[in-house]
């Protein structure tokens, strides 16, 4: 039974599990109760009434409002780190002097370079592994679309709003995953979006981040020699359209949907707990590590460097 404690108990924490509209788990606390051999023994808010809310709403034994006590009382194998990512180097600096396995971080994992590469040299140097919750890495239907159709592109279209740090990072962190390390990168603004191009070995990946908008989208568009591929719906979609003959004209073949595929949400978080259990009792780096989300930091300050 690993033992669990969650620092930060806001809206990845606890309370997207509130939100009536959200009928998947989407939240930390409750993927690790869906888990039978973890058991989440402390939690900690600076927000004293927040934290008693999800004590008790969870019949979590111990609370705390300073992570520094949290640490220095319980024994523990996974930390799920919650908090805004220029909190997170303090708290890793503090995780660190303690015999804790593994570590579940938020993304991004630091709004600064230097920061990112410290925390990932305090983890590496104590053993520890860390995760950042980049969650497609941990779908089989993304890991699907990388080997079959990513694997195969000619071209590569994305397009996203809600800011370069919040949905950027995933979006730049699930490109890397498809299509390797990001070689270059290319930006300039118009009217309604900052268009970015990025080079990868096999191919350029052109990138709207929509601006002065108050909607979410999340969309990637793939097109290999006989499919497209659209991600739609912050991942929640994928849709395939096949090479097929028209039923319009004769001696013509067009694009067909020939698939939908409706990734689980609920699994998410829940199947990123489970791979980094796996990875504690085989001594395995992270699929979604910290040196991953790195990079994909590294894509967005050079971004803004360029614009």
């Amino acid at each position: 039974m690993k033992k669990v404690a969650i620092i930060g108990c806001g809206n990845i924490g606890y309370l997207f599990g509130k939100d009536r509209l959200r009928d998947y788990i989407s939240n930390h606390i409750d993927s690790y109760l869906a888990i039978s051999n973890v058991k989440v023994v402390a939690i900690c808010d600076s927000n004293e009434k927040l934290l008693n809310s999800c004590k008790k709403d969870k019949d979590i034994q111990y609370a705390y409002t300073d992570y520094k006590q949290l640490l220095r009382e319980q024994e523990l194998d996974i930390i799920s780190i919650c908090t805004p990512p220029q909190t997170h180097l303090d708290i890793i600096k503090e995780i660190v002097k303690y015999n804790v396995k593994a570590i579940y971080c938020e993304k991004p994992i630091s709004n600064d370079i230097d920061e990112a590469i410290e925390i990932n040299k305090l983890c590496k140097q104590k053993g520890i592994i860390l995760q950042i919750n980049h969650q497609r890495r941990f779908c089989k239907y993304h890991k699907m679309v990388k080997e079959k159709y990513a694997a195969n592109a000619m071209t590569a279209n994305a397009k996203f709003s809600r800011g370069i740090l919040n949905s950027g990072t995933h979006m730049f962190d699930l490109l890397r995953y498809f299509f390797g390390d990001c070689i270059d990168t290319f930006a300039y603004e118009s009217s309604g979006a900052l268009n970015v191009i990025l080079k990868f070995e096999r191919l350029n990946v052109n990138v709207e981040i929509l601006k002065d908008v108050d909607y979410g989208i999340f969309d990637i568009t793939l097109t290999t020699k006989d499919n497209i591929v659209h991600i739609t719906n912050y991942g929640n979609n994928i849709m395939i359209y096949s090479n097929k003959p028209s039923e319009q004209y004769s001696n013509m073949k067009e694009m067909k949907l020939s698939k939908v595929i409706k990734p689980n949400k609920k699994d998410l978080i829940v199947y990123g707990i489970q791979h980094l259990i796996s990875c504690i009792e085989n001594n395995e780096e992270s699929i979604s590590s910290g040196e991953d989300a790195l990079m994909a930091l590294l894509i967005i300050k050079d971004i803004e460097e360029r614009k």
